[in-house]
């Protein structure tokens, strides 16, 4: 019988993510994280929560698992870390079947927003946009203003806010974006952004 840590780092579900790649964007494989090939990730992601769920044994609904990918910032491992804290939540608050409304509401709890963003995501945007008007800024400054370490921001947060649209980089630094500031619920009008050809 696998152990739990075994399931969770499966080489078989590697195997799995990139076979279900290949057969359904084979021509594309290399740019299967750009944004047009988002919607194949996460249905891809969807089916490996699913069989994930499966050998721990777990009962999944359909729109939970595909709460549970949409969050997972397009990779496997986090899809199935993110299960396995949905799957405690399910037994401590639920029956232990994971639904729609127990997905939801533990990710929320987990401060991982609908769009996969979390806590330290949420921050570096919330800085540009009300420290930096929107920027642009460079990524020492940010991670100066949220203490945290500059190669972090750059190989862990900003790919994923770049790939979502939330934030550009440019010549001059990073800017936000209108969706950013649609997302924190700001108004972009009067900020830097406006400024240029953000929207051209």
């Amino acid at each position: 019988m696998k152990k739990e840590s075994e399931i969770i780092d499966d080489e078989e579900l590697k195997r799995f993510f990139l076979n279900e790649a290949m057969l359904l964007c084979p021509s594309a494989l290399g740019d299967v994280l750009e944004r047009e090939k988002l919607q194949i990730l996460y249905n891809t992601l969807q089916k490996i929560v699913k069989r994930s769920a499966m050998l721990l044994k777990v009962p999944i609904e359909e729109e939970a698992a595909a709460e549970i990918s949409r969050r997972s910032r397009g990779t496997p491992r986090i899809a199935n870390s993110l299960l396995r804290r949905v799957r405690d939540f399910a037994q401590v608050k639920g029956n232990g079947t994971i639904t729609y409304d127990i997905a939801e509401s533990s990710l929320r709890a987990l401060n991982i927003d609908q769009y996969g963003l979390d806590e330290i995501d949420n921050k570096i945007l919330t800085t540009i946009i009300d420290k930096f008007h929107g920027g642009p800024v460079g990524v020492g400054t940010i991670a100066t203003a949220i203490g945290e370490d500059a190669g972090t921001i750059e190989e862990v947060y900003e790919p994923y806010l770049i790939m979502e649209g939330f934030i550009k980089r440019t010549s001059r630094g990073r800017m936000a974006t209108k969706l950013a500031y649609d997302h924190l619920g700001r108004n972009p009008y009067g900020s830097n952004i406006m400024q240029g050809d953000l929207f051209e």
